[in-house]
């Protein structure tokens, strides 16, 4: 009961309020800093699908320029969900298919297609749940600096270009057409490191940045955003996107991770916080050390304090 308490009372927001200070935020930051516009990385989730409409609201006489950037194992339903944000937003895209550039890399050599079989891949993630001994994978540093066996070491090369990719081409068309990168990483993603300090991460201008995952939705049903992207399981969409969900790599809900979050937000001491949150307190320690790891990889890369 106590935890459905703290979702409402990080929802209890004037969104009509939030989305105007986004907007103007986003509007100042482009005249600021003399562009045309924005130009963003549009996956058809819920965070690239808010922001693409605070963006288009807010630059109505700038340029707001989406990039879709599928390769060979982009989920297909995406691309769709993507494409029609766009049109309904009428706002330019460009769709760029990244897999000849990942095939000339040799990202594909890495991992036989065959092992990209969804069973397969459920049954090799729960391995490392259980060889980690942990099911928040952030709390071990996977997705940061940390790569553990020869397995992990080449999911992660398979991975990380992908996100770098995108990156790069946002950077490329941006100062192209002299835009903003915006990116699309909010609070609770930011707080455990579930983005690519390089790759998503990489960007201009943070627009959801200070709000919660449970936030960002209450936020897209206010912008009319469509049903089925609210509902649908957010994903990085790198492979075996039906399996590698957010919510599998966090190993929680983001309801649960927000409210653990937001008590450790209120400065509550772990124990209580797990009394009223009726969970283990093994699994608030293990936010805190993601949030550990995260701080860290901030800080990268290190250098002599002389």
């Amino acid at each position: 009961m106590l935890n459905q308490i703290f979702l409402k009372e990080m929802e209890d927001k004037n969104w009509q309020e939030v989305s105007g200070q986004i907007r103007n935020f986003i509007r100042e930051t482009v005249k600021k800093f003399n562009k045309d516009g924005v130009i963003i990385g549009l996956s058809g989730g819920i965070d690239s699908a808010v922001v693409a409409y605070l963006t288009s609201q807010a630059l109505k006489d700038k340029q707001v320029l989406f990039l879709i950037m599928p390769d060979r194992d982009s989920n297909k339903e995406n691309i769709k969900n993507a494409q029609e944000i766009a049109k309904i937003l009428k706002r330019e895209y460009k769709k760029i298919d990244l897999t000849p550039i990942l095939k000339e890399i040799g990202i594909y050599r890495l991992i036989p297609k065959f092992f990209l079989n969804e069973r397969i891949v459920k049954k090799l993630f729960n391995h490392l749940k259980n060889k980690i001994k942990s099911q928040m994978l952030h709390s071990k540093g996977i997705l940061g600096f940390t790569t553990f066996d020869f397995a992990s070491r080449r999911a992660t090369a398979y991975a990380l270009p992908k996100l770098r990719l995108r990156s790069l081409l946002l950077y490329y068309f941006g100062v192209l057409k002299n835009l903003l990168v915006c990116g699309t990483t909010n609070k609770t993603e930011y707080l455990i490191g579930h983005y690519d300090k390089y790759g998503d991460g990489a960007c201009d201008i943070e627009p959801i940045r200070y709000l919660y995952k449970t936030q960002v939705k209450k936020l897209a049903h206010f912008l009319n955003v469509p049903e089925k992207i609210i509902k649908k399981s957010p994903s990085p969409d790198l492979f075996a996107g039906s399996i590698m969900t957010d919510e599998s790599w966090m190993g929680m809900t983001f309801e649960q991770l927000d409210s653990i979050l937001y008590g450790l937000e209120k400065k509550i001491e772990k124990n209580k916080l797990a009394e009223i949150l009726n969970i283990d307190v093994k699994t608030i320690e293990e936010v805190e050390k993601a949030k550990q790891n995260e701080m860290l990889k901030r800080k990268m890369p290190l250098s002599l304090e002389i």
